[in-house]
């Protein structure tokens, strides 16, 4: 019969040498190490892009704008009453496609703010092991 202190001693062997097998097979090589910094180092250029986010809804309210004074624009212009009513038509479309596009913007915004916050909490983090270049 196997005693249960043999099996927990064992058990602890087997463990360490898994862990000692894991850190081994984790060691970074110096190539590794150096993108590992370069990488890091550059982190912030890749908030440039997140930063960017902020003018879709700028873009998406300048297409609004846009398509209430083309209407306005073409429906006045129209030489007769078939182009006014396939200007009126396609005007609604525009209408309808702003207004999915001012709705598809806030959701980005939405999504980006919260993409923004994950960047900057990571950023944190690594600020405390490496060194971020500011630009």
């Amino acid at each position: 019969m196997i005693k249960l202190k043999t099996l927990i001693e064992e058990n602890a062997a087997s463990v360490v040498n898994q862990q000692s097998v894991s850190a081994e097979s984790q060691k970074m090589t110096r190539e590794d190490k150096k993108q590992l910094s370069q990488m890091v180092a550059e982190y912030n250029e890749y908030g440039k892009v997140l930063y960017e986010y902020h003018q879709l809804m700028k873009i998406a309210e300048n297409i609004d704008k846009i398509s209430q004074y083309a209407e306005t624009y073409a429906v006045n212009e129209c030489g007769d009453w078939m182009q006014e009513n396939t200007a009126i038509r396609h005007f609604k479309d525009l209408k309808r496609m702003s207004e999915a596009f001012k709705k598809n913007a806030a959701k980005c915004q939405q999504q980006n703010s919260e993409m923004v916050s994950l960047y900057e909490d990571m950023g944190n983090i690594l600020e405390k092991y490496f060194e971020i270049k500011n630009h």
